[in-house]
């Protein structure tokens, strides 16, 4: 099930609304065709936050060993 999601901008204005009937349809033919990530924001015409997704790279505390 999903539900409508409200998009704000950064002061907290209503920017967009995207109805759960639209997510389901666009869930369901990206799902059939085989896409990995069926929910990409960018088809929307979003941005998706920073801070998100993949890391680029190894961090600090990958690097970290074990006390020893």
């Amino acid at each position: 099930m999903f539900y409508s999601v409200r998009i704000l901008d950064p002061k907290g204005n209503l920017k967009k609304i995207i109805s759960s009937k639209k997510l389901s349809n666009r869930f369901w033919r990206k799902y059939e065709q085989g896409e990995t990530h069926p929910m990409d924001m960018e088809d929307y015409g979003l941005e998706p936050e920073k801070g998100l997704g993949k890391s680029s790279g190894s961090s600090k505390m990958d690097e970290r060993q074990p006390p020893g």
